[in-house]
């Protein structure tokens, strides 16, 4: 890549460091953690203990909420950054541009269903009304929704558009190889709402497990061709 426009695609993923983290695999064991806490609260007649649990938990959807937020904002920068970088080049070369001129087009198709699907929520607000009592339930289940619904949506617009700046970028003389076709797969916050009932709430622990887990996997993907993006702007 070259001129101006690489700037932008480079901005995007260096910003990646600021934004992003990798959610260490304890945050995916946290229903266990809270669970043992409250045991051993109850064993030795500290049920206040309890608290501690409470406020992981609400730590660990904070930082749930932050970190969908930050990357679907930057992944928004990154993929406009490219879609303008493609536009340039096919202006100044038309030849190129007649043969990329279908892959920008499904680029700025997909960016844009992204942008309408893709809301934001305030970190801040949801914590506290996970902390309001009655609310806190219809608070959860509707993040819990949300987490469950974003992480295989987002991930295959993701594939979908790497796919098309791989075709792009080909006719462009970039060499890059999508690290992984596969997709995060579906999960029904409907059936894992009915297991997790059904089993008095053990089924839960595996459904944050797996939230944090897709979510990780997603990333690290997602990193692994923006690596490859900058070695073709270098």
């Amino acid at each position: 890549m070259q001129h101006s426009q690489a700037g932008g695609v480079r901005g995007a993923i260096q910003m990646r460091h600021q934004n992003e983290e990798i959610l260490p695999e304890y945050w995916a064991l946290m229903p266990l953690i809270v669970i043992a806490i409250a045991i051993v609260g109850s064993l030795i007649g500290l049920w206040w203990i309890s608290l501690i649990g409470t406020i992981l938990m609400l730590i660990l959807f904070y930082k749930m909420i932050k970190r969908m937020d930050k990357h679907s904002r930057r992944e928004a920068m990154l993929r406009m950054s490219l879609i303008n970088h493609f536009k340039d080049f096919a202006a100044r070369d038309s030849d190129v541009g007649k043969m990329i001129s279908a892959q920008i087009g499904t680029m700025e198709s997909i960016n844009y269903e992204a942008g309408a699907r893709e809301k934001s929520l305030d970190g801040i607000l949801w914590v506290i009304l996970l902390i309001i009592p009655i609310v806190n339930l219809f608070a959860m289940l509707y993040l819990l929704y949300v987490f469950t619904e974003f992480a295989p949506e987002h991930d295959r617009r993701w594939h979908a558009f790497t796919q098309q700046v791989q075709y792009a970028g080909k006719e462009m003389g970039m060499q890059m190889v999508l690290p992984s076709w596969r997709v995060l797969p579906n999960r029904s916050f409907i059936v894992y709402l009915i297991v997790t009932i059904v089993t008095f709430g053990l089924f839960g622990i595996y459904w944050i497990y797996v939230l944090v887990k897709d979510s990780n996997e997603h990333v690290q993907v997602q990193w692994q061709f923006e690596d490859q993006l900058l070695r073709e702007l270098n």
